[in-house]
Order: C-alpha cells, then structure tokens, then sequence
C-alpha cells in the first residue's frame, strides 16, 4: 500500500447485526405507536363487556370478592378515564359506584372492630349507582383508545392496591391483635 492512502478500517462483525437491530426497533415502536392510537374494535368491546358485566351479574345475585375486585377494577378504570376527560361528565356516577362499593367492602369484612357478613352483595342503592356506573364505563370505553386504555388499566391497578387492599389488610391486622 502506498503511503498517502489511509489505513482500513477495523473489522466489526457486529455492524450489520446492530443495524438489523436498529431497523427491527423503529419498526417495532412504530407498531406501538399506531396500535395505542387504533380505536378498540367491536370484538374488544364485547369480550371486555362480557368480563365486567358478568362480574356486575355475580356480584348482584350470589356475591364473591373475585366479581367485587373485577367490578372494581372497571370503576377504577372509569374513574380514570373522567380524569384524563373521556367521559367527564360522568363522574358523579362513578364516584356514586366507588362509594357503593366501599360501602359494600365494609360490610363484608367488617369495620371499626365489628364482624363483618362476610357476603359480597350489593344492596339495593349499590345496585343502583354501581349500574349506572357499569353503563358510563360501557361509554367511556366505545370512545377510548388502546394507548389510553392501558395507562388507564396501569393507573387502576396501582389505585385498586392502595384502595381496597390496604383497607383489607388494615381490618385483618385489627382481628389479629
């Protein structure tokens, strides 16, 4: 080689796999991206709605804390979507649902020293607002995204731990002591 040329460059045995690998992420993010803004389908819809509104079905008729936490979840889900403004204007009912719900979680565990029922079923004025309830989270969910659906759901899930559960966990330690 003569003198004025400069030398070669090292060999990367990585450089085509790195570049692979930075084609395959653009292309995964740009899925995601078009996947959280793509409105949820029919199909979506009906199979979230048969999972709520059966838990609603049990928790009216025969009860069970599995369809209380289901149900909850949903309000929580609501409740955060009138937060970010889907469905603002239902949030007295959701507030109304998540009430009747507390209610609900105190008479089957119990409160302030006092056995509780221990049985899962909404009264009369629980049924009441926790439907209403149920139907704005049916409108909130037609309008909503699957990107703002899975903050929602992430908000929720760290909602329903510090509401429900700790109230549970507090009551439990109570009957222990």
């Amino acid at each position: 080689m003569a003198k004025s040329k400069p030398p070669r460059k090292k060999y990367d045995p990585r450089k085509m796999q790195r570049r692979i690998e930075a084609k395959e992420t653009a292309f995964v993010k740009r899925l995601i991206r078009e996947s959280e803004a793509r409105e949820m389908t029919h199909d979506d819809l009906k199979r979230l709605a048969l999972a709520y509104h059966g838990a609603f079905a049990t928790l009216r008729l025969v009860g069970g804390h599995d369809a209380f936490k289901d149900v909850a979840a949903a309000m929580l889900i609501a409740e955060e979507f009138a937060r970010i403004g889907i469905g603002a204007e239902f949030k007295p009912e959701i507030d109304e649902a998540l009430k009747a719900l507390e209610r609900l979680q105190h008479r089957a565990i119990g409160r302030d020293g006092k056995a509780g029922t221990g049985r899962w079923v909404l009264d009369g004025d629980g049924l009441k607002a926790v439907g209403k309830g149920m139907a704005a989270y049916d409108c909130q969910m037609e309008v909503a995204t699957y990107g703002e659906l899975r903050e929602a759901v992430l908000v929720a899930a760290e909602k329903n731990d510090q509401r429900w559960a700790v109230d549970a966990v507090n009551d439990v330690l109570k009957e222990a002591a």
